[in-house]
């Protein structure tokens, strides 16, 4: 099952595809960040304060730049290397992170969270995932 799925999904496509959702990430959150979204349809809601906003904006875009870095390595688009543990460890943690992601989603009091945002960190675990098997 698992060779079925590493052919039917490059690593290249996964690679491509993470680049795209992590670009939207990080113009979503910026947009945050300016104001221009309001936070509240974020983090399951839970936000009570710009300061709150600022930090946990902030965190995210700096990984969300931290794991577009590792998969520009990883898909060959940088002339670096990554040890293949290394790898292994960081694409599963992003399987990981974007899975229970998931899951928050599902439970998030605004339903555009839910409705929106499911489907996108599914897709992100599934694609993690894929550059973890490699």
């Amino acid at each position: 099952m698992l060779e079925t799925f590493k052919t039917r999904i490059s690593e290249k496509m996964a690679g491509y595809f993470l680049l795209l959702l992590m670009s939207g990430t990080i113009i979503f959150h910026s947009l945050i960040l300016l104001g221009i979204i309001p936070y509240s349809i974020t983090w399951g809601g839970q936000l009570e304060s710009d300061e709150q906003m600022y930090l946990f904006e902030s965190i995210s875009i700096g990984l969300t730049l931290l794991m577009a870095w590792m998969v520009i390595v990883r898909i060959g688009l940088l002339d670096a290397k990554l040890p293949a543990l290394l790898s292994k460890f960081v694409f599963g943690g992003m399987a990981l992170l974007f899975t229970i992601n998931t899951v928050g989603n599902l439970f998030a009091v605004n339903s555009l969270e839910t409705i929106l945002f499911t489907p996108i960190t599914l897709f992100l675990a599934i694609a993690s995932f894929r550059l973890a098997i490699w």
